[in-house]
């Protein structure tokens, strides 16, 4: 049986430390974002990494200042698509 855990850990310990990295880029695009909060590209960018970690709300509110900013960008209409589909949302 500890042997069972013992792989689960191993299986999971990739995607613990891909989550952990984006964690990293989350907090340096949000210093970047105070720093110049009318970018887009900035929010886009979050946004992705927020819908990757689980956290759809925050990735949507990132789309919506982005959108107020960049307008129909294909890319903000693709990344909101994929939060709300991540997030069982639909519009």
């Amino acid at each position: 049986m500890a042997a069972l855990v013992g792989l689960a850990l191993v299986a999971e310990a990739p995607q613990v430390a891909a989550h952990a990295g984006l964690g990293h880029q989350e907090a340096a695009l949000t210093r970047a974002i105070q720093a110049s909060p009318n970018d887009p590209e900035l929010r886009l960018r979050r946004a992705s990494i927020r819908r990757e970690r689980g956290d759809w709300r925050g990735a949507l509110t990132d789309l919506a200042a982005a959108s107020r900013r960049a307008g129909d960008d294909p890319r903000r209409i693709l990344e909101e698509a994929k939060a709300r589909l991540d997030g069982g949302q639909r519009r």
